[in-house]
Protein backbone atom coordinates (compact mmCIF):
# COMPACT_ATOMS: atom_id res chain seq x y z
CA UNK A 1 0.00 0.00 0.00
CA UNK A 2 1.67 3.27 -1.14
CA UNK A 3 -0.09 5.54 1.03
CA UNK A 4 0.76 4.29 4.34
CA UNK A 5 -2.33 5.88 6.93
CA UNK A 6 -4.59 3.79 8.84
CA UNK A 7 -5.86 7.15 10.48
CA UNK A 8 -7.39 8.23 7.10
CA UNK A 9 -8.47 4.51 6.19
CA UNK A 10 -10.37 3.63 9.35
CA UNK A 11 -12.95 5.61 9.76
CA UNK A 12 -14.37 4.17 6.23
CA UNK A 13 -15.08 0.54 8.52
CA UNK A 14 -17.74 2.79 9.33
CA UNK A 15 -19.39 2.83 5.82
CA UNK A 16 -22.36 1.75 4.82
CA UNK A 17 -20.91 0.32 1.53
CA UNK A 18 -19.60 -3.89 2.21
CA UNK A 19 -17.79 -3.32 -0.54
CA UNK A 20 -15.91 -0.09 0.86
CA UNK A 21 -15.44 -1.91 4.16
CA UNK A 22 -13.87 -4.89 2.00
CA UNK A 23 -11.38 -3.02 0.95
CA UNK A 24 -10.32 -1.08 3.50
CA UNK A 25 -10.15 -4.30 5.87
CA UNK A 26 -7.49 -5.50 3.66
CA UNK A 27 -6.08 -1.80 3.08
CA UNK A 28 -5.52 -2.14 6.92
CA UNK A 29 -4.30 -5.23 6.47
CA UNK A 30 -1.44 -4.12 4.06
CA UNK A 31 -0.16 -1.58 5.37
CA UNK A 32 3.36 -1.73 6.57
CA UNK A 33 3.22 1.21 9.81
CA UNK A 34 -0.30 -0.71 11.54
CA UNK A 35 -2.18 -4.17 11.58
CA UNK A 36 -5.52 -4.68 11.45
CA UNK A 37 -7.23 -5.29 14.55
CA UNK A 38 -8.68 -8.65 14.90
CA UNK A 39 -11.51 -6.22 17.11
CA UNK A 40 -12.20 -4.62 14.34
CA UNK A 41 -12.78 -7.35 12.07
CA UNK A 42 -15.13 -9.22 14.18
CA UNK A 43 -18.06 -7.57 13.60
CA UNK A 44 -18.40 -8.03 9.77
CA UNK A 45 -17.91 -12.23 10.37
CA UNK A 46 -21.42 -11.44 11.07
CA UNK A 47 -22.38 -9.13 8.26
CA UNK A 48 -25.60 -9.94 6.15
CA UNK A 49 -23.56 -9.06 3.39
CA UNK A 50 -21.95 -12.47 1.78
CA UNK A 51 -18.66 -10.89 0.06
CA UNK A 52 -17.94 -8.85 3.32
CA UNK A 53 -18.15 -11.76 5.24
CA UNK A 54 -16.07 -13.95 3.01
CA UNK A 55 -13.45 -11.43 2.87
CA UNK A 56 -13.56 -11.19 6.62
CA UNK A 57 -12.89 -15.07 6.78
CA UNK A 58 -9.95 -14.89 4.35
CA UNK A 59 -8.41 -12.01 6.83
CA UNK A 60 -9.09 -14.82 9.86
CA UNK A 61 -7.49 -17.12 8.54
CA UNK A 62 -4.47 -15.19 7.77
CA UNK A 63 -3.35 -14.52 11.46
CA UNK A 64 -3.00 -17.64 13.69
CA UNK A 65 -2.50 -15.26 16.69
CA UNK A 66 -6.33 -14.38 16.59
CA UNK A 67 -7.21 -17.82 17.92
CA UNK A 68 -8.80 -16.50 20.93
CA UNK A 69 -10.68 -13.66 20.19
CA UNK A 70 -11.75 -15.56 17.58
CA UNK A 71 -13.25 -18.57 19.33
CA UNK A 72 -14.81 -15.98 22.20
CA UNK A 73 -16.32 -15.02 19.24
CA UNK A 74 -17.91 -18.58 18.46
CA UNK A 75 -18.55 -18.88 22.09
CA UNK A 76 -20.68 -15.92 21.88
CA UNK A 77 -22.58 -17.46 19.11
CA UNK A 78 -23.40 -20.87 20.27
CA UNK A 79 -26.44 -20.28 21.50
CA UNK A 80 -27.30 -18.58 18.88
CA UNK A 81 -26.06 -20.57 15.39
CA UNK A 82 -27.50 -19.39 12.10
CA UNK A 83 -26.81 -20.44 9.15
CA UNK A 84 -24.69 -18.25 8.21
CA UNK A 85 -22.67 -18.21 11.61
CA UNK A 86 -22.36 -21.65 11.18
CA UNK A 87 -20.59 -21.20 7.99
CA UNK A 88 -18.53 -18.86 9.19
CA UNK A 89 -17.59 -21.40 12.30
CA UNK A 90 -17.03 -24.26 9.53
CA UNK A 91 -14.63 -21.91 7.50
CA UNK A 92 -12.51 -20.65 10.29
CA UNK A 93 -11.94 -23.25 13.22
CA UNK A 94 -10.62 -26.20 10.71
CA UNK A 95 -7.96 -24.00 10.65
CA UNK A 96 -7.50 -23.40 14.05
CA UNK A 97 -8.43 -26.82 15.17
CA UNK A 98 -4.91 -27.13 17.50
CA UNK A 99 -5.63 -24.20 19.21
CA UNK A 100 -6.52 -24.41 22.78
CA UNK A 101 -9.33 -21.63 22.68
CA UNK A 102 -11.02 -23.79 19.84
CA UNK A 103 -10.52 -27.02 21.03
CA UNK A 104 -12.46 -25.29 24.21
CA UNK A 105 -15.07 -24.33 21.87
CA UNK A 106 -15.57 -27.99 19.66
CA UNK A 107 -15.55 -29.62 23.42
CA UNK A 108 -18.27 -27.71 24.55
CA UNK A 109 -20.59 -28.92 21.14
CA UNK A 110 -19.35 -32.76 22.08
CA UNK A 111 -20.71 -32.15 25.32
CA UNK A 112 -23.91 -30.46 24.24
CA UNK A 113 -27.64 -32.43 25.01
CA UNK A 114 -28.06 -30.95 21.33
CA UNK A 115 -27.83 -33.64 18.82
CA UNK A 116 -26.99 -30.70 16.35
CA UNK A 117 -24.15 -29.21 18.08
CA UNK A 118 -22.47 -32.78 18.69
CA UNK A 119 -23.13 -33.33 14.72
CA UNK A 120 -21.74 -30.48 13.91
CA UNK A 121 -18.63 -30.53 15.65
CA UNK A 122 -17.88 -33.92 14.19
CA UNK A 123 -18.36 -31.74 10.71
CA UNK A 124 -15.66 -29.03 11.97
CA UNK A 125 -13.01 -31.56 12.85
CA UNK A 126 -13.88 -33.69 9.97
CA UNK A 127 -12.90 -30.55 8.05
CA UNK A 128 -9.34 -29.93 9.08
CA UNK A 129 -6.40 -30.99 7.03
CA UNK A 130 -4.63 -32.42 10.38
CA UNK A 131 -6.50 -32.86 13.54
CA UNK A 132 -4.75 -32.98 17.29
CA UNK A 133 -6.77 -34.83 19.10
CA UNK A 134 -7.61 -33.01 22.84
CA UNK A 135 -7.60 -35.08 26.03
CA UNK A 136 -11.81 -34.81 26.14
CA UNK A 137 -12.87 -36.09 22.79
CA UNK A 138 -10.52 -39.17 22.97
CA UNK A 139 -13.39 -41.40 24.95
CA UNK A 140 -15.94 -39.70 22.97
CA UNK A 141 -14.31 -40.72 19.77
CA UNK A 142 -13.78 -44.48 21.26
CA UNK A 143 -17.52 -44.85 22.17
CA UNK A 144 -18.57 -43.53 18.72
CA UNK A 145 -16.47 -46.25 17.42
CA UNK A 146 -18.56 -48.89 18.99
CA UNK A 147 -22.47 -47.60 18.84
CA UNK A 148 -24.44 -48.24 16.00
CA UNK A 149 -24.15 -45.27 13.54
CA UNK A 150 -25.65 -44.78 9.99
CA UNK A 151 -22.79 -45.53 7.84
CA UNK A 152 -22.24 -42.24 7.09
CA UNK A 153 -21.56 -40.94 10.68
CA UNK A 154 -19.23 -43.58 10.79
CA UNK A 155 -16.94 -42.21 8.17
CA UNK A 156 -17.13 -39.14 9.29
CA UNK A 157 -15.64 -40.12 12.69
CA UNK A 158 -12.90 -42.01 10.63
CA UNK A 159 -12.22 -39.30 8.20
CA UNK A 160 -11.14 -37.39 11.81
CA UNK A 161 -8.70 -40.43 12.60
CA UNK A 162 -7.34 -40.48 9.10
CA UNK A 163 -6.12 -37.02 9.97
CA UNK A 164 -4.67 -37.56 12.96
CA UNK A 165 -0.70 -39.14 13.77
CA UNK A 166 -1.52 -40.35 17.12
CA UNK A 167 -2.21 -44.88 17.36
CA UNK A 168 -5.30 -44.86 18.80
CA UNK A 169 -8.46 -47.26 18.66
CA UNK A 170 -6.33 -49.69 17.11
CA UNK A 171 -8.56 -52.92 18.19
CA UNK A 172 -11.74 -50.63 16.84
CA UNK A 173 -10.25 -49.68 13.89
CA UNK A 174 -9.25 -53.63 12.79
CA UNK A 175 -12.59 -54.55 13.71
CA UNK A 176 -14.24 -52.28 11.39
CA UNK A 177 -11.83 -52.54 8.58
CA UNK A 178 -13.05 -55.92 8.65
CA UNK A 179 -16.25 -55.85 9.17
CA UNK A 180 -18.07 -57.48 5.60
CA UNK A 181 -21.27 -55.98 6.97
CA UNK A 182 -20.07 -52.56 6.37
CA UNK A 183 -19.82 -50.89 3.81
CA UNK A 184 -16.77 -51.23 1.31
CA UNK A 185 -15.99 -47.87 1.58
CA UNK A 186 -16.48 -47.34 5.51
CA UNK A 187 -13.76 -50.48 5.59
CA UNK A 188 -11.41 -48.91 3.14
CA UNK A 189 -11.58 -45.48 5.46
CA UNK A 190 -10.78 -47.55 8.69
CA UNK A 191 -8.18 -49.29 6.94
CA UNK A 192 -6.66 -46.21 5.90
CA UNK A 193 -6.47 -44.70 9.76
CA UNK A 194 -4.69 -47.39 10.35
CA UNK A 195 -1.87 -47.19 8.01
CA UNK A 196 -1.93 -43.53 9.09
CA UNK A 197 -1.22 -43.65 12.32
CA UNK A 198 1.11 -46.67 11.57
CA UNK A 199 3.14 -44.27 8.85
CA UNK A 200 3.53 -41.57 11.61
CA UNK A 201 4.94 -43.37 14.28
Amino acid sequence: IEIDAPDLVRPSLQSESPAVIRGVLRVLDRMSSTELEVLELLPFLDSPDEKLRAEAITLALEHPTWDAALANRFFEWKEDLTPARSTVVAEILPGFVSSPPMQDFVTGLLKSEDEGSRTFAWNLLARAEEVTLAPEWKPILQQRLTEPLPPGSLDQILEILIHQPEELFQEELRMLSSDKSLPRLTRIKATQALARQKSSL
